[in-house]
């Protein structure tokens, strides 16, 4: 598989609201976060939910972790939309049900209040990261940690999978039809939901953090240090943005696809940045 790499990284989607880098363009960017980790897009809402860590570091238990809402025009509609989590990360709803990972719980939060609803401690868990929800409604969650994925079902909590390959720096996942895509170091795999057959799907992610559809049969990941890429539906890998020099993180993304809007957390630069493709 053939990587292209951005020519000018300095004209990327950090640029001008008008600039178009391979084939996307930056819509808005909004600041006001708190360590932002996580975008996801909220169907029932129609806004996305960014979650954020907040002061000191992603595994202190201190309380002050919160999510806010943030609408498709990218206003903060309420900023703290929960709250009285320690370090929220990854983000997956259904229903009227939002689930949250939170250091070592799986937190279960009421999408029409922003209650706190149950928490859901992990066995051994040590940095809980991404959520997705399967086919069958089973939340999962991975541990960049342990390189373990676990699951919610019936209230309970159990290891789903572990071993190679998510030992290699698991973090994002994405539920599919018929698979889970999960992001692991360098490499993207889809994971079989009978047999946990794991198959790489493409490489070159340089330590991947998440993943969203691009609405074209491809995907948007991001690598947290700056980097966003665009996989398409032929396997071809292109960096659309580098930001590392500048300091601007790329955490977790979110996808709007009616809006057609990428989201991206930009952490400590305590922004998220919306993207779309390029008219």
């Amino acid at each position: 598989m053939r990587t292209l790499l951005a020519l000018a990284a300095a004209a990327t989607l950090a640029a001008p609201a008008t600039a178009q880098v391979f084939g996307f363009e930056r819509v808005w960017k909004t600041g006001g976060f708190a360590n932002p980790e996580s975008v996801l897009y909220v169907p029932g809402l129609d806004a996305f939910l960014v979650s954020s860590i907040n002061e000191g570091v992603p595994l202190d238990e201190d309380g002050d972790g919160f999510i806010s809402l943030l609408s498709l025009e990218g206003d903060i509609v309420t900023s703290r939309f929960a709250e009285g989590l320690d370090g929220p990360k990854g983000m997956a709803a259904t229903g009227d049900r939002l689930y949250v990972s939170d250091i070592n719980d799986l937190v279960e939060i009421d999408l029409a209040t922003g209650e706190v609803l149950a928490r859901y401690a992990v066995e051994g868990a040590q940095f809980l990261n991404d959520v997705t929800i399967g086919p069958d409604g089973t939340v999962l969650v991975s541990d960049s940690r342990t390189g373990r994925i676990h699951a919610l079902e019936g209230g309970a909590m159990t290891v789903w999978m572990e071993g190679e390959p998510l030992a290699r720096g698991l973090n994002g996942l994405m539920a599919e039809d018929d698979r889970l895509l999960a992001l692991v170091g360098d490499v993207l795999w889809a994971i079989d939901w009978q047999t946990r057959e794991a198959s790489e799907v493409a490489n070159g992610f340089g330590g991947g953090d998440g993943l969203v559809p691009d609405g074209r049969g491809g995907y948007v990941l991001t690598q947290w240090p700056g980097r966003i890429f665009h996989l398409d539906a032929e396997g071809e890998v292109t960096v659309i943005s580098d930001t590392r020099l500048m300091g601007i993180n790329s955490a977790d993304p979110g996808y709007a696809p009616q809006a057609g809007l990428f989201a991206i957390p930009t952490f400590f630069d305590n922004g998220v940045l919306a993207f779309r493709w390029a008219q």
